[in-house]
């Protein structure tokens, strides 16, 4: 049903269950193809600060599912999120890429998450550290066969000029959140709807109350409330955005960061 929706189903996971190879050929058969493994750290040191006494067995977990991607004949995305814990790795990072070889890679700016008790930034980089760290990483995988691309949720003005020319002529640049323009929707294992993962404790939508089918979810996703809601996220951060010739690939990066981060003192 959702392939004549034309609805593509897309699994972010941490890679551990699809360690397991019939488990994986099950979600294949499912349907699911589009799959991305959310690398957390370069190594399994690194991986034992997050999961203590567990990191070389996660890591090795990490690397049989992208081997089992390869024997089942699926490809694999890696995501690497940059922390302030995991930028002091870069080196590790490259190699590890290397190793694993997938058919693309996704490297993400840390955002802010939204829980009940407010907004929290935990080891993330401020949005000047982070276009220092793009452009130090580019530099390192540059001259690598690696498909990797930036989703840069930082406003672009903050990264060099040569370096930003540079990633877009080699097309190496993702910009631009699908929550402002309604390009899709995050679902969580209780069938709540977020607008994105850093949302988790901010349902807009449950599935089974406001929608129980295809044809309910697209009502529900077209509201006037839904679109009052993507507007409000696509507001201009600071008033230099709205001359900028920029603003359609740009955005203003993730509205989130500005709940944590005053846009003045970092938009040029």
């Amino acid at each position: 049903m959702l392939e004549k929706k034309k609805i593509l189903p897309v699994l972010v996971t941490n890679g551990r269950k699809l360690s397991n190879i019939n488990f994986f050929r099950k979600i294949v058969n499912a349907g699911i193809s589009d799959i991305t493994i959310s690398l957390k750290a370069f190594d399994a040191v690194s991986y034992d600060k997050f999961l203590p006494g567990a990191g070389e067995k996660v890591f090795s977990e990490i690397k049989t599912a992208v081997q089992n991607a390869k024997i089942i004949g699926v490809g694999v995305n890696i995501s690497v999120t940059l922390f302030r814990e995991t930028i002091n790795s870069i080196d590790n990072l490259k190699n590890i890429l290397m190793e694993l070889n997938p058919n693309s890679i996704s490297i993400d700016m840390g955002n802010p998450i939204v829980d009940q008790n407010g907004v929290k930034a935990i080891d993330l980089l401020n949005p000047i550290e982070l276009a220092k760290t793009v452009e130090k990483i580019h530099l390192k995988l540059k001259d690598t066969d690696l498909n990797y691309s930036f989703y840069l949720t930082i406003p672009l003005c903050l990264i060099d000029n040569g370096v930003l020319n540079d990633l877009f002529e080699r097309g190496r640049v993702l910009t631009t959140c699908h929550v402002a323009k309604g390009s899709g929707l995050v679902f969580t294992h209780d069938g709540h709807v977020i607008l994105c993962n850093h949302f988790t404790s901010k349902p807009i939508g449950q599935f089974g109350v406001d929608f129980s089918n295809v044809q309910e979810l697209h009502g529900f996703w077209v509201t006037e409330q839904m679109e009052k809601l993507r507007s409000c996220c696509s507001c201009y951060p600071h008033n230099k955005c709205k001359e900028c010739d920029m603003w359609d690939k740009c955005g203003g990066g993730c509205f989130l960061k500005w709940f944590h981060w005053n846009p003045e003192e970092f938009i040029r």
